[in-house]
């Protein structure tokens, strides 16, 4: 019993140190932490949804237009996906800044 409490107090202190070491790395520049989700940004304006992740601090942001069709005419100008090094994102994920990120947007005429 006693080794399991050893090892609770242990994973929580390794779990603290991670979480320092992390916000350290934010601070610093080396990381930067996602404000929103993939799912988060389907629907939103294309430039909107790039300021946002702009403003996360990642550099390396691609845009990418698809053609709309009959059926999704009205969603011209909205977010499709946004990936970033071909994943979907996690809000409050962690990230290189210098990750590949790719906003599809439907086309607008």
């Amino acid at each position: 019993m006693l080794a399991f409490f050893a090892f609770l107090g242990m994973t929580l202190i390794s779990s603290n140190l991670k979480e320092k070491r992390t916000a350290e790395m934010i601070q610093s520049g080396q990381l930067v932490r996602s404000s929103m989700s993939s799912k988060d940004y389907e629907g939103m304006n294309y430039n909107e949804a790039y300021r946002i992740i702009q403003k996360d601090g990642f550099t390396e942001i691609s845009l990418v237009s698809e053609d709309t069709t009959f059926f999704n005419r009205s969603d011209a100008g909205t977010v499709k996906s946004v990936k970033i090094n071909g994943s979907n994102i996690s809000a409050s994920s962690t990230y290189d800044p210098n990750a590949v990120v790719v906003v599809t947007y439907y086309k607008t005429d």
